[in-house]
């Protein structure tokens, strides 16, 4: 019963840490691309990490799971929103344009979000390995199943 409350509680952390960086989304001076990617990847890491530090393969992947429709809700559609039109913005400004350097973020976000969101895929990944271990199929089979539908919201891009 404490573990539902646990599950239920990380996944409105999820959910509102990442609808949190959506909002206060800002471009760093002398960055290419905005605060969005590393605060999201950030607060995903940090959730996934208390996903399996449970030790549960239920609270992992439900916790999982709401980390996938986070993604494929809220992030996929703060980086497409940015997208729009962005080419043609792209085209026509120079690099000075204030349009053009918007558009090139949008763009390099994309591009960011999918590396690291690799990265955190293969982390997380592994420190399942270690803590469900060899022996334990199920475990692995689920997480595996829950990491098919991460793979696949990553390149919905």
């Amino acid at each position: 019963e404490l573990l539902s409350y646990y599950i239920s509680l990380k996944e409105y952390y999820v959910e509102d840490s990442i609808a949190k960086t959506v909002r206060i989304d800002d471009k760093p001076i002398g960055s290419r691309t905005s605060s969005l990617v590393e605060n999201a990847v950030f607060m995903l890491m940090a959730a996934g990490r208390g996903a399996l530090a449970t030790v549960r393969v239920t609270s992992a992947v439900a916790i999982l799971n709401q980390m996938n429709t986070v993604l494929s809700t809220l992030y996929r559609g703060a980086l497409t929103s940015k997208l729009q039109d962005a080419s043609g913005r792209l085209a026509v400004g120079d690099a000075s344009d204030f349009k053009a350097q918007g558009a090139a973020v949008a763009f390099n976000n994309v591009d960011v979000s999918a590396t690291y969101l690799q990265k955190l895929r293969q982390q997380l990944e592994g420190m399942a390995a270690g803590v469900f271990g060899v022996d334990n199929d199920k475990a692995r089979i689920n997480l595996v199943r829950c990491w098919l539908f991460v793979l696949f919201s990553l390149y919905m891009y």
